[in-house]
């Protein structure tokens, strides 16, 4: 979901960010400055805990390990989870300083145009940022309420 989101609002920046440069002059043609992928190269959490096999119930029960390897795949989906969402936030960075520098060739001089259109990108990334970390939440309640249902399955042990 955030995947989706993330990529509307880089969309909604570089938008402002090129509504911004025609309004500039016409004379002054500058060179769109966007980031170099066309899609996220993260995972979110949510790709993360989608990919979990059911709801962890009866997953391992038939292990002499259960309880251990319920563990165990808990652990890594947390640390999936976090780095997918390290990884969102990290993009989240570059996104803003490549539209910070669009503001800043859209506006070379035009002072004010260019601060409004810095504030609306971080005020952006901000949001995102937020939105990231809520979705890291909510990935690692997922993994673990997988991991316990995993763990209080009949017969695990």
């Amino acid at each position: 979901m955030i995947k989706s989101a993330l990529v509307a609002r880089v969309a909604f920046a570089l938008s402002f960010a090129c509504a911004s440069m025609l309004a500039a002059t016409a004379a002054h043609a500058a060179p769109a400055v966007t980031p170099p992928f066309d899609a996220s190269v993260c995972m979110t959490p949510a790709d993360v805990t989608g990919a979990l096999v059911g709801t962890g119930a009866d997953f391992y029960n038939a292990a002499p390990t259960c309880k251990a390897l319920c563990r165990r795949a808990e652990a890594d989906c947390r640390h999936y989870s976090n780095s997918a969402a390290a990884c969102e936030q990290a993009q989240i960075g570059t996104i803003a300083v490549y539209a910070r520098r669009q503001c800043e060739v859209a506006n070379p001089t035009d002072k004010l145009a260019r601060r409004s259109c810095i504030l609306a990108v971080d005020t952006t990334a901000v949001n995102d940022r937020l939105a990231v970390r809520t979705d890291r939440q909510n990935a690692v309640t997922t993994c673990d309420t997988w991991g316990m249902t995993c763990e209080n399955s009949v017969g695990c042990q």
